[in-house]
């Protein structure tokens, strides 16, 4: 009887990829949620801005993907490059008869892991992209995220 031959040393599956990048950006949310509690108990974020983020963060699916779908790749300039995306109304722009479509972000893996091999550089790719879109669900524009340093960019 013949064994099946050993994988390849040094290749993921696209399972354990999808899993570690879920794991990634799951990370960055926690991450993201004990920042804000720990600025706001230190006093160096007000606990109303920090309630807003709080708040932003649990009213908004977030989702990774491995690339843009039909649709998103056709509403954007550059969808290969895409790290994530919000799609929603902000909240600045919610109103009470106003329908809408359930918030939600994704992020994309592809286009991260295209960035860099390293694991320490998706893991902060993904943190970027998490704030920044999360920033979006808020109403910030692009231009206040990169005075931010949380622009496409930066």
């Amino acid at each position: 009887m013949m064994s099946a031959m050993p994988r390849r040393q040094g290749r993921e599956s696209e399972r354990r990829r999808r899993s570690r990048f879920g794991r990634l950006v799951d990370e960055a949310v926690d991450e993201l949620i004990a920042d804000i509690t720990r600025r706001r108990d230190d006093g160096t974020l007000s606990p109303r801005f920090a309630a807003l983020f709080l708040e932003a963060i649990e009213a908004v699916a977030i989702v990774t993907a491995d690339a843009p779908d039909a649709r998103q790749r056709e509403e954007n300039e550059r969808p290969d490059e895409l790290l994530g995306i919000y799609e929603g109304v902000p909240l600045t722009e919610w109103a009470a008869d106003q329908a809408l479509i359930p918030p939600r972000i994704t992020i994309f893996r592809r286009a991260t892991e295209g960035l860099s091999a390293s694991s320490d550089r998706q893991r902060e790719e993904v943190r970027k992209t998490v704030k920044h879109e999360i920033a979006h669900h808020l109403g910030w524009s692009d231009e206040r995220l990169h005075e931010l340093g949380l622009g496409d960019a930066d």
